[in-house]
């Protein structure tokens, strides 16, 4: 015949708890590797190719102006933000004149092209002197357009970005993956704390290695049960607790709530006797009035 296995004496993380902290790790963990996505692929995908389309319709309204055949994209030492602060300050103005078919008109449309296409590679952050150099110089403006135009003239135009659209996107990223590293911390510090239980003598060492008896307890507070915490109010008397309240959370440790309920019950059991008698009281009261109460 074999012996029944002792009982715990060392608190061991609560596997609903170990559940619940694992759902909350792998959602945080998703949001994060999803924002880290489009802040690095998805997001700037979307905006080069809406400044490819930007870069189309400002080659396309140079070639109405001009032919292609002027400087294009920044003069030597100019600063790309600059012209671009320069551009926006003047849109309102550049929008009145545009629309003709002036040579002033064509020009003026071409700028707020220009604006646009700016505008474009200073949301991705790739507003260099560099980059539009690249993208646009005399000796390949002509093959750049017939490329570009090949590519978007049958083609709607690509959503842009919104300047915020990125920045959110790595705010996503420190909220999932830091949400997720604070986790893992949390959940490494809950598991180094142990609690252990003598039940011959139902003492209580608490993680700070200081032991508790059901004597040395005041008040068993379940003023927050229903969220499985107990607080205990230890005596005056107790060498390195008196008069302190110590906070059990009971849904992180096992089986911690069946320690306590024992020590609770040792200590005051008048706290557990209501319900034992209301059912003596039914189970004593007259047939009679039994089935009166029934038929009432």
């Amino acid at each position: 015949m074999t012996e029944p296995a002792p009982a715990p004496t060392t608190t061991k993380l609560s596997k609903r708890w170990i559940r619940k902290m694992v759902i909350f790790w792998v959602i945080l963990l998703g949001f994060g590797l999803y924002g880290l996505y489009d802040a690095m692929v998805a997001y700037p995908a979307r905006g080069e190719r809406d400044a490819s389309y930007r870069l189309w319709k400002y080659l396309d309204a140079s070639n109405d102006a001009h032919g292609l055949s002027l400087p294009m994209g920044l003069a030597d030492g100019q600063d790309p933000s600059q012209v671009y602060n320069d551009l926006d300050a003047k849109l309102d103005e550049l929008f009145a004149s545009a629309g003709g078919s002036s040579v002033r008109a064509k020009d003026d449309a071409a700028s707020i092209a220009k604006h646009d296409w700016f505008r474009s590679l200073k949301v991705l952050g790739r507003l260099d002197a560099d980059r539009i150099n690249a993208d646009v110089n005399l000796d390949t403006a002509h093959d750049t357009y017939q490329e570009l135009n090949t590519t978007w003239a049958a083609k709607d135009q690509p959503k842009p970005l919104a300047g915020y659209d990125i920045p959110v996107q790595w705010l996503f990223v420190f909220l999932g993956l830091g949400g997720c590293i604070w986790l893992t911390i949390h959940i490494l510090r809950i598991a180094s704390k142990k609690y252990s239980f003598d039940p011959d003598s139902l003492s209580l060492t608490l993680p700070g290695r200081h032991t508790i008896t059901p004597a040395d307890v005041e008040v068993f507070d379940r003023r927050k049960w229903d969220k499985f915490i107990l607080f205990l109010k230890i005596k005056t008397d107790h060498k390195a607790l008196g008069g302190r309240e110590i906070k059990l959370d009971l849904y992180q440790y096992e089986p911690l709530e069946q320690w306590v309920v024992a020590m609770h019950e040792h200590a005051h059991p008048e706290d557990f006797e209501p319900e034992q008698e209301e059912t003596e009281e039914s189970e004593s009261a007259p047939d009679g009035q039994n089935e009166d109460s029934q038929t009432n």
